[in-house]
């Protein structure tokens, strides 16, 4: 199970992350696999703009608009 796991992240990180960081000129990384993170995890559950940034300030991340 953990083989499956490192396999899906690996890909995950390789097509997802890297494709929009390098389309878009992300420059900090991070910050997009830790809003990733919080996206997919609430799935199901409204999202707005207040919402990401307030988790992205309680990681210690100034979000600007």
């Amino acid at each position: 199970m953990k083989h499956k796991m490192q396999y899906l992240k690996g890909l995950f990180d390789e097509i997802y992350l890297k494709d929009i960081s390098e389309r878009y000129e992300v420059r900090n990384t991070e910050i997009l696999s830790q809003l990733t993170d919080d996206l997919c995890s609430s799935v199901g559950s409204l999202t707005n703009a207040s919402k990401i940034a307030r988790a992205l300030s309680s990681s210690r991340i100034r979000p600007t608009h």
